[in-house]
């Protein structure tokens, strides 16, 4: 027991997540590092976002005791609020649309948050926006309650700067080339960029997006991969950091999770898929070995009855 670390709650088991050399992507020429963000307790890399989010709106005096949060969220940053609320003695009201898988809602629920489904949509057809709309409205009307804002809030990328970007860095000493990521809300890809730009001005940073998303422009049209992908460019992506954009089709990101969970052993979400594929396509412009490092969101258990169900695949034309 003397040499036993024991954690005081469970924001504290937060971070400090493992790198794993993904050895059936690597090659002669390159290395595919992965730093698997499903180890956080609630399972993904917004467990990050939401605690550097809730220490900085208490550091500010904007967040105390008792008050509830309010937050547009589908699905993983919703999950992490929830469940820190529920140890913090914090109360959640998160806002969901149709679109939202049952899992998702009932993890938010399971941690006593509430959920507000909203209907309407944006101009292109997108929930986003409507949900983001709610969330300030609800927050404006009420002192007692406080909308984080993950697309805006800069204390996002302050954060996973402080500690994404400093442990990927010490994790590997130094030795990273590229850094691939989503970029979804922009927090957690450009705070962990800028952390790794300040100590190897070189690394060269690629974001990645579902093809559809508008986050590099053009015209939004729906897709299918969960987490990511906006029909606006949110505040927190710093178009400055970023080298490579890339925009990656739902086949080609459920097609490489697949074989990630059947040739590799790990079970991913669909986001990272879309990393993996992106990850390959950049590796093969170059001829000199690079170790390319993909921050891999979240696992792939929540997606079981859709990413991984053939009969859900064939439904949607996505052929494996």
């Amino acid at each position: 027991m003397k040499n036993m670390v024991i954690s005081s709650g469970i924001d504290q088991l937060i971070g400090n997540t493992p790198i794993i050399n993904m050895e059936y992507l690597s090659n002669n020429k390159h290395n595919f590092i992965g730093k698997l963000e499903f180890f956080n307790p609630s399972g993904s890399v917004k467990d990050r976002t939401a605690i550097g989010l809730i220490y900085k709106a208490v550091e500010s005096g904007r967040l105390k005791k008792g008050m509830t949060l309010v937050e547009s969220s589908s699905g993983n940053l919703g999950h992490s609020l929830a469940m820190l609320c529920a140890h913090m003695g914090y109360k959640l009201l998160c806002i969901m649309d149709p679109k939202t898988p049952k899992a998702n809602i009932d993890l938010v629920r399971a941690f006593g948050g509430e959920v507000c489904i909203v209907t309407e949509t944006d101009e292109h057809g997108g929930y986003q926006k409507p949900r983001i709309e709610k969330a300030r409205e609800l927050a404006e009307e009420n002192e007692h309650i406080l909308n984080l804002d993950q697309y805006e809030n800069p204390s996002s990328n302050e954060y996973h700067a402080a500690t994404t970007g400093k442990e990927i860095f010490r994790q590997l000493d130094g030795n990273i080339d590229i850094l691939v990521g989503a970029v979804s809300t922009g927090g957690s890809l450009c705070g962990t960029a800028s952390y790794l730009k300040s100590q190897k001005p070189d690394i060269e940073i690629v974001a990645v997006e579902p093809l559809g998303s508008t986050i590099f422009g053009g015209k939004y049209k729906p897709f299918l991969q969960n987490g990511t992908g906006l029909s606006f460019t949110p505040g927190n992506f710093d178009n400055g950091l970023i080298d490579h954009k890339i925009r990656v089709s739902d086949q080609d990101a459920f097609m490489q999770v697949n074989r990630c969970a059947k040739d590799f052993g790990l079970l991913l979400g669909s986001s990272s898929g879309a990393l993996i594929h992106a990850a390959i396509e950049v590796g093969n412009s170059f001829d000199t070995p690079k170790n390319i490092v993909m921050l891999l969101a979240d696992g792939g258990i929540k997606y079981l009855s859709t990413i991984y169900n053939p009969t859900w695949l064939t439904e949607n034309n996505i052929a494996i």
